[in-house]
């Protein structure tokens, strides 16, 4: 229960005479002049912390689930993007090996023109 401000005036002026201010002051300051300021229980305290807690661990489980969600969207527009790329990457290498291999043959019948021509002379 707070002290009124009656009471704590009391007791400062009374104590005051047994004892040092600083002592009755500090002494005066661990119970509450209002009744808001009442300490907290250890009780209190654990009641306290625990709603905290459950709380809080509620908060992860929701952020964790969103969190997976968000994940998975990711993974799944990642190989969507690697298969269009993948696909893309394909055709370009099969048109530069089907390009190298005109190249290659162009040059066989070219060189191989050269050598009919010099065996000939």
């Amino acid at each position: 229960m707070a002290l009124t401000e009656r009471s704590r005036s009391a007791l400062y002026r009374g104590l005051c005479t047994i004892v040092d201010d600083e002592a009755v002051q500090e002494m005066l300051s661990f119970f509450p002049a209002r009744d808001v300021e009442q300490p907290v229980t250890t009780d209190h305290l654990r009641a306290e912390v625990a709603v905290l807690r459950t709380e809080l661990q509620a908060e992860m489980a929701d952020l964790r689930t969103q969190l997976q969600g968000q994940m998975a969207d990711l993974r799944t527009e990642l190989r969507a993007e690697i298969a269009t790329q993948s696909d893309a990457t394909r055709t370009e290498l099969r048109a530069e090996m089907h390009r190298i291999a005109v190249l290659n043959v162009g040059t066989f019948v070219a060189f191989a023109a050269v050598l009919i021509a010099a065996v000939r002379l």
